[in-house]
């Protein structure tokens, strides 16, 4: 429903008062204002002329989509037919991979660098970068780069390493 719709509404039929309105919308008192005194029915807007994000890609997407390319997802991880990469299905993928790369160093002769392969963990890289960003730039960034509201939930979750301290002597 229009905006205009919603604010006459509240206001003529509802009785809300103007306070309130302008709680529940995010606007301006003088904008109900306004809205409630104008003869207009609905605020008429220039169209936006912003590019977009996938301006620079325009040409390439349109040609796929007429050769009947098929994008099925927008993940950054796709398998071969365009389908999200889980976690899981990733994990598996990196433990197929290090078993490979232990079984070639061990037919090569090379048991030890077998042995490291052999150790090496899959691990969600995002507590690694928050702790590596935390003792850089500080905490606030850390959660800046992964998205949280809260320096809180980064600090609960994510940073697992302690401050870095000076020797005493």
């Amino acid at each position: 429903m229009a905006l205009l719709g919603i604010i006459r509404r509240w206001h003529l039929r509802d009785k809300v008062p103007l306070r309130e309105i302008t709680k529940r919308l995010g606007i301006s008192r003088n904008t109900v204002r306004r809205y409630l005194c104008s003869e207009i029915t609905e605020p008429a807007y220039a169209e936006r002329q912003t590019a977009s994000a996938i301006d620079p890609y325009a040409l390439q997407l349109a040609a796929w989509l007429k050769t009947g390319y098929k994008i099925h997802h927008t993940a950054l991880l796709v398998n071969t037919h365009g389908r999200k990469l889980t976690p899981a299905v990733l994990r598996n993928h990196f433990e197929d991979a290090r078993k490979a790369a232990a079984e070639i160093a061990d037919e090569k002769e090379n048991h030890e660098f077998a042995k490291e392969i052999r150790a090496t963990w899959f691990y969600d890289l995002r507590a690694k970068a928050a702790d590596d960003t935390a003792d850089d730039r500080g905490e606030q960034e850390a959660s800046n780069l992964l998205g949280h509201e809260s320096v809180k939930t980064t600090q609960k979750h994510y940073l697992r390493r302690g401050r870095k301290v000076n020797p005493t002597k």
